[in-house]
Order: structure tokens, then C-alpha cells, then sequence
């Protein structure tokens, strides 16, 4: 998928979805809506998973339905599931916070589930993520990193 074929495809893309997300926003913002933005992130999301979906499903020879129910429907309707439960969950009092929490891991261990995570892909994920976070080697031994040192 990386090949040098494909990377000027995702570079029209992302720039593509990017741009359509930034106008969008700012027609929002001109019209004072806070949720028009996020309608407008959503839809620039929306259209970059439907393109990357299409594309990733030809080279690969998958079928798209899996991988749009995959890495669209499945977490849009966690989302949904998430804001539901925090309109109308009762949160008043530390014992109706508490289940929500319960409620909350509940759904993100169903959520790994339908999608096939199982733990040690999470924790190997984990290690990833502290990784990139970490700094690199090459990046102590600059002068700005020995000075602040």
C-alpha cells in the first residue's frame, strides 16, 4: 500500500479531506455553530475512511463492506453508545459515577471484542505509543536537549 504508486493518492486524500474539513469549519465558525463543526470533522473523516476503504479494498482484493463496517460503523456507533450513555446515564452521585465507569470499560471491552483486539495487542499498542512518545536517542544528543540538560 506504501508503494510510490500510492502514496501520491494518499497525499490527495488526506489533503483533500483536510481542506474540505477546514472550509466546512469555517463556514460553521462564520455561522456560530460549535456543532456544525464537529458535523464538519465528521464528514471530512467520513469521506477520508471512504476513500481509504475503496482503495485499500481494491489493492488488497478485500471486500469493502467488512473494512467500512470495520473502521466506520463500528466505532460511530461506539461513539453514539458513549454519548448516549453520558446523556442519560444518572452521574449525580459517586455510585452512579462509579457504574458509569463500569459501563464505559463494559463497552470498550465489547467494542475490542466485535473488532477481534485481544490483549496482548493492546499492551503490544501500548509499548508502541510509549515508544514514539519517548524521546530518541539522536534527539538527547543535540545541543538544545544537552543545554536544558
Amino acid at each position: 500500500m506504501f508503494s510510490s504508486a500510492n502514496l501520491p493518492y494518499f497525499g490527495r486524500v488526506i489533503f483533500g479531506t483536510g481542506a474540505l474539513n477546514l472550509v466546512l469549519s469555517l463556514l460553521f465558525m462564520k455561522m456560530g455553530s460549535l456543532l456544525g463543526i464537529a458535523i464538519a470533522t465528521v464528514a471530512a473523516q467520513v469521506a477520508l475512511n471512504c476513500l481509504l476503504v475503496m482503495r485499500l479494498a481494491r489493492h488488497e482484493g478485500l471486500h469493502s463492506s467488512e473494512l467500512f463496517v470495520r473502521t466506520l460503523v463500528q466505532p460511530l456507533l461506539f461513539v453514539l453508545l458513549l454519548v448516549a450513555l453520558k446523556l442519560w446515564w444518572p452521574m449525580k452521585d459517586l455510585p452512579g459515577q462509579l457504574s458509569a465507569v463500569v459501563a464505559v470499560i463494559s463497552l470498550v471491552v465489547i467494542e475490542f471484542w466485535l473488532l477481534g483486539l485481544r490483549p496482548a495487542q493492546v499492551r503490544a499498542e501500548y509499548k508502541i505509543l510509549r515508544g514514539m512518545l519517548k524521546s530518541s536517542p539522536e534527539e538527547a544528543t543535540t545541543p538544545a536537549a544537552q543545554a536544558s540538560a
